[in-house]
């Protein structure tokens, strides 16, 4: 941890620090068994919603949901499309997907300590969807290995461009206003 010169610079930092603790997270096992799903979990949507936040009011950035090419014009649950941007997380969700994801997980997780019931977390396989759902087509529960790889390779494209994105972004101005 350091005193940053420009919100790239501390964004870098911090990315990289979650995806590093998320990855001890997975990786090391919890003396009762299986792995530190939770945090992994809260940190890898912390850096969704965080580049998402980054494009927030770009209307040069759309992403394809529902066949409908959509801009990320809010906040909440919109910096979620960020999953189905073709240059960083890949993924082809619906928007009641999206929401879901933002709702059930993101939200539960970092306000009530919670998962809604049936919903699940698993340690998952490499080759793994991120996203499993339950009989009736819906989000039931994450796979933390693909979801963290899916974020390393969105981490290292966001931090490739970060320096022309960040700079220009709402967020970027929110941030600087702050004392």
């Amino acid at each position: 941890m350091a005193l940053h010169s420009s919100t790239t610079s501390l964004i870098r930092e911090a990315m990289s620090e979650y995806l590093d603790i998320a990855h001890h997270c997975i990786t090391n096992g919890k003396p009762t068994g299986g792995c530190f799903g939770f945090p992994a979990t809260l940190l890898l949507f912390c850096i969704v919603d965080a580049i998402g936040s980054y494009y927030r009011g770009n209307s040069s950035f759309v992403v394809m949901i529902d066949g409908k090419s959509k801009s990320i014009d809010g906040d909440g649950s919109k910096h979620y499309r960020i999953l189905n941007s073709p240059c960083y997380y890949k993924m082809d969700l619906s928007e009641k997907d999206i929401k879901r994801v933002y709702n059930h997980y993101r939200c539960l997780l970092s306000h009530n300590a919670a998962l809604p019931m049936n919903h699940a977390l698993r340690i998952g396989k490499h080759t793994d969807p991120v996203f499993f759902r339950d009989n009736n087509s819906n989000i039931s529960g994450v796979n933390l290995i693909p979801f963290y790889n899916v974020s390393v390779q969105a981490v290292s494209k966001f931090l490739s461009v970060a320096p022309t994105i960040i700079p220009k972004s709402r967020q970027a101005k929110g941030i600087s206003h702050k004392k």
